[in-house]
């Protein structure tokens, strides 16, 4: 697993069909992984600027939002198949960790 990965989640009962891993690859041997859910954009509607970046998962239609202030630890057991990686975005998404943590 690596950081910035996204996962199909298999948590019954959640909204998120997807989850990006945010967690260090430093530390992989940990038995849990810090991500936070990917849900689908709603049209006309307005997000927080810079706390929840746009996203495109690969291989599905539309397009979702990192929901950062939702961020959690969860089992490597509810990850499923990875499905694209967002190293590309790691501007965007540390900047919307930042603002979360600090405001800033």
């Amino acid at each position: 697993m690596a950081q910035f990965d996204i996962h199909h989640y298999r948590r019954a009962g959640s909204r998120a069909r997807f989850v990006v891993d945010l967690q260090s690859g430093l530390l992989e041997p940990m038995a849990t992984r810090v991500v936070a859910p990917l849900y689908p954009l709603p049209l006309g509607q307005k997000l927080l600027k810079g706390l929840n970046p746009e996203i495109e998962v690969p291989g599905d239609n539309g397009v979702f939002y990192l929901s950062v202030p939702e961020l959690a630890a969860v089992q490597r057991s509810v990850l499923g198949e990875c499905v694209g990686n967002l190293e590309a975005r790691r501007a965007d998404i540390v900047a919307a960790l930042d603002l979360l943590f600090t405001g800033i």
